[in-house]
């Protein structure tokens, strides 16, 4: 009987650690404050070029791109070109390695 109070008493100190560890007890809480910069209101997101891929009868492709800047439109183009000259001459050299 004595021992069942010691093991109670002793789960009950455990718990009391326990919930006092969790809680915010001697803690101090900071409270983060975010400052509004007008400079970095003012700053959008650029907006994705949009692409449409169409392939004609004879397999050749060909894109509609569209954006609101027209620079990301020229980069956008050149890198698909790029990609498909590269993937043309890739093909060009597998089939002449066969």
């Amino acid at each position: 009987m004595i021992r069942d109070r010691a093991v109670v008493r002793v789960a009950a100190v455990v718990l009391c650690i326990m919930f006092y560890s969790c809680g915010d007890a001697g803690r101090t809480s900071t409270v983060k404050e975010f400052k509004k910069l007008p400079e970095l209101q003012n700053i959008r997101p650029p907006q994705p070029v949009q692409i449409k891929v169409k392939r004609s009868v004879s397999g050749q492709y060909s894109w509609e791109l569209k954006s609101a800047d027209p620079e990301r439109i020229i980069e956008t183009d050149a890198k698909l070109r790029g990609v498909l000259k590269a993937e043309s001459s890739a093909d060009v050299y597998k089939e002449l390695s066969e």
